[in-house]
């Protein structure tokens, strides 16, 4: 039987490389959605597609999650609480949240290659 470290480890290793492909789903379908979707920079995304079988293996099988809540504790106890009629407007001020976010990243990495 395995210890529960062990058990954790193998169990991030599941979840990292579940999330590797989807990522790598969601950008080959759409590639500015998906980035959007996963929250992550160009580049980042740019680096996921070209990864290899063996590559997405290897990171998936750190100690770490590779995942992180892109909501703030404050957008989570919002969505927490929300009730049946609130939720349609709950969602379109999260989308606003997020597109701002993603706005944000895109103009910080634009600002990034700027600088050679």
């Amino acid at each position: 039987m395995l210890d529960v470290d062990a058990f954790a480890l193998k169990s991030i290793a599941e979840v990292n490389l579940a999330y590797l492909l989807l990522a790598q789903r969601l950008l080959q379908t759409d590639f500015v959605l998906g980035q959007y979707r996963l929250g992550i920079a160009k580049t980042t995304a740019q680096a996921l597609l070209k990864l290899s079988s063996a590559e997405t293996l290897k990171l998936a099988n750190t100690k770490r999650l590779i995942t992180h809540f892109s909501l703030t504790e404050q957008q989570l106890q919002q969505v927490l609480k929300r009730d049946k009629f609130g939720s349609v407007l709950q969602q379109a001020h999260l989308t606003i949240l997020a597109t701002q976010q993603s706005m944000a990243m895109a103009s910080a990495e634009h600002e990034g290659c700027g600088k050679a």
